[in-house]
């Protein structure tokens, strides 16, 4: 598009009747700062606590009403190189197509990023990097080192227990802020789809976004 978004879409009907769409952002764990080592997989998560069409809780809700479940269906992943939105809808119909085109802008564009939600969200996070601590992750993270030493792409996604536990809300809009921008966004969609259905209004979704 002309604001520097780049789009693929293709028909694929095996299986029938569904379509896939991810939106990878051009930032992973590898553009922190090293004050930052956590933040990208931080704002994975707040992006479904609310933005500005639809408040906390409302993603949820509006997949759910168009048959999507959460984590099968609807996911988000963070690598040294990209965060990527996942949705994976059971029908091709329209309204199915047209819904998951405004989450995925919102997703990118209007998180709110609310101090309530990145304190509840921390809990999460520390969590999940609770359970994956072990010997396993130790010697992962030993290798890296041993390979890469202080580069970035020796840091894990997850992030460093003391980032996520003292982060600010405004540390983390800074950084949504700097790489969450078209010019960063690739829109894959694969599935029963005409494209010259499909592309007019991924446009219309995703053209003035600035």
């Amino acid at each position: 598009l002309a604001n520097g978004l780049t789009y693929y879409v293709r028909d694929n009907d095996n299986p029938g009747g569904s379509v896939s769409m991810r939106l990878a952002i051009d930032a992973g764990s590898a553009v922190q700062d090293p004050d930052q080592v956590g933040v990208a997989h931080f704002l994975e998560h707040l992006a479904f606590r609310g933005t500005t069409l639809y408040p906390d809780g409302q993603v949820q809700a509006v997949l759910e009403g168009i048959g999507l479940q959460m984590a099968a269906d609807v996911n988000a992943s963070t690598g040294p190189d990209t965060t990527t939105f996942i949705l994976d809808l059971p029908r091709n119909d329209p309204n199915s197509i047209d819904t998951g085109l405004k989450v995925m802008r919102q997703l990118v564009s209007d998180m709110l990023i609310e101090p309530d939600k990145v304190d509840a969200e921390r809990g999460v996070v520390l969590a999940e990097e609770r359970s994956r601590a072990g010997p396993a992750l130790e010697a992962s993270k030993a290798f890296l080192e041993l390979q890469l030493g202080s580069h970035p792409y020796a840091r894990s996604p997850i992030g460093l227990r003391n980032v996520i536990e003292t982060v600010t809300p405004k540390t983390i809009r800074g950084f949504y802020d700097a790489f969450y921008r078209p010019e960063r966004a690739t829109l894959v969609i694969v599935g029963d789809v005409r494209p010259e259905a499909v592309i007019p209004n991924l446009t219309l979704h995703f053209a003035d976004w600035r």
